[in-house]
């Protein structure tokens, strides 16, 4: 295996290619402990030592400060791997070891979710913001069953629309079919039926 290009990354750290392809991203400090010079053939123990060891504790460490500052879906965290350019093994490690000690956990992720904005958004308007973080369809409703059975029923929508229209002070008595249609248009935007909000506009004791 020869090292066929260093690519300079930024001011610390390059990409190295080893037999004209891709390998890994190193930091300048370790070219000379592994022994990385250009045109230079690398051991079979120092790309064992590298891919096997090196790199998996990085991504570990990584996950973990990234993890530290706020939640991360399973696929959102993969992202930022991949924008850090760690090989897709080494990426299926570090998954995999922080999935086991319970810090990546995309159900648990999704009913904090739900908990956090159950009175500000809809519910198809949550599920669809989970299912753009790339969660599954399956982990989603399987935080909401969790939910709806420590929130008794669930996401009243309902209450919602009152809340959001009290606090617009909307009056729909007073307003004109112009300001009802935008109002309407500005709630079905946020996820909510066409049902519920008309029957909170129909009954707006609020």
């Amino acid at each position: 295996m020869i090292v066929t290009d260093i690519v300079p990354l930024d001011k610390k750290r390059s990409r190295i290619y080893i037999d004209y392809e891709f390998a890994f991203v190193l930091y300048k400090g370790e070219f000379k402990e592994y022994s990385i010079s250009l045109n230079s053939e690398i051991s079979m123990a120092s790309y064992e030592a590298i891919t096997t060891k090196l790199l998996p504790k990085r991504a570990k460490l990584r996950g973990l400060a990234l993890l530290t500052k706020k939640p991360y879906t399973e696929k959102q965290l993969r992202d930022k791997y991949d924008a850090g350019e760690y090989p897709e093994a080494v990426i299926d490690e570090a998954i995999e070891y922080l999935k086991g000690f319970g810090y990546i956990d995309d159900v648990k992720y999704c009913l904090e979710f739900f908990e956090t904005y159950k009175d500000s958004r809809s519910l198809t308007r949550m599920k669809n913001d989970l299912r753009g973080k790339d969660v599954s369809g399956r982990d989603i409703e399987k935080a909401y069953m969790s939910f709806e059975e420590s929130n008794d029923s669930g996401i009243d929508e309902e209450t919602q629309i009152r809340r959001i229209l009290a606090k617009k002070r909307f009056d729909p008595d007073e307003a004109d079919y112009t300001e009802r249609q935008k109002m309407i248009a500005s709630l079905m935007r946020k996820g909510y039926s066409y049902d519920s909000i008309s029957n909170c506009i129909r009954n707006s004791d609020f």
